[in-house]
């Protein structure tokens, strides 16, 4: 996981359509049920970063993320925009995030920044998580902070 895909960069996303994948954000992608958030919640990893809570589930499967903004994070404009740049993170970088279940918390830092500045902190910490699962294969839950 290695580097981050720039979001402004037009040509990676031609270059992914001709290559025959899509640059769609399908419904596959996303945790949707009351259960699943649970079950990340309850059975995944939590990682506490600079930008983000992020909880992180070990799947096998295809990549989902869900985002939770309360509405304490600020208005409807500003929680809006802070889940569409993470989920464009999400969506430009979901090869990465192959056989994990993640629901992400923004933190306050989220606000004012740039989506390239959210996706390159998404992909570091997630990394990071991914990280802490892997070498705590012992079976022990514990939480990982930065």
């Amino acid at each position: 996981m290695k580097g981050v895909l720039h979001l402004g960069s037009v040509f990676a996303i031609v270059l992914r359509m001709r290559a025959g994948g899509t640059a769609r954000f399908p419904s596959t992608a996303r945790l949707k049920k009351r259960t699943d958030f649970k079950r990340v919640y309850s059975e995944g990893r939590r990682r506490v970063g600079r930008y983000f809570t992020l909880f992180v589930l070990p799947t096998g499967n295809e990549g989902r993320i869900g985002i939770v903004v309360s509405r304490r994070f600020g208005k409807a404009v500003i929680r809006n925009r802070v889940k569409r740049q993470v989920r464009e993170a999400f969506r430009l970088n979901r090869p990465r995030f192959y056989g994990y279940d993640i629901v992400v918390v923004p933190r306050e830092e989220c606000k004012g920044k740039t989506t390239e500045a959210i996706a390159h902190a998404l992909v570091s910490e997630m990394e990071a998580a991914v990280a802490s699962i892997e070498v705590r294969k012992d079976g022990k839950e514990s939480d990982i902070s930065d």
